[in-house]
């Protein structure tokens, strides 16, 4: 994952309402996936996903792990 800037977005499951973290790329306003998402940002910071958490969504972790093959 070289070089590229991912961050973090929140989604939330619509049948427990838990949060779901997904991977953003920068100036996008959707998931790898393609699921809507809330960027999280603290003042200019935007927080960096984090594939190896447990709310992390398997399919941007999947995609993610593709880009970084190729």
């Amino acid at each position: 994952m070289t070089g590229r800037r991912v961050s973090c977005g929140v989604g939330t499951e619509r049948r427990n309402f838990s949060l779901v973290q997904h991977a953003v790329v920068r100036g996008a306003s959707k998931a790898l996936c393609g699921e809507t998402i809330q960027l999280v940002v603290i003042g200019d910071w935007q927080v960096p996903f984090m594939p190896s958490v447990a709310s992390a969504c398997e399919e941007c972790v999947r995609l993610l792990a593709g880009r970084s093959e190729s």
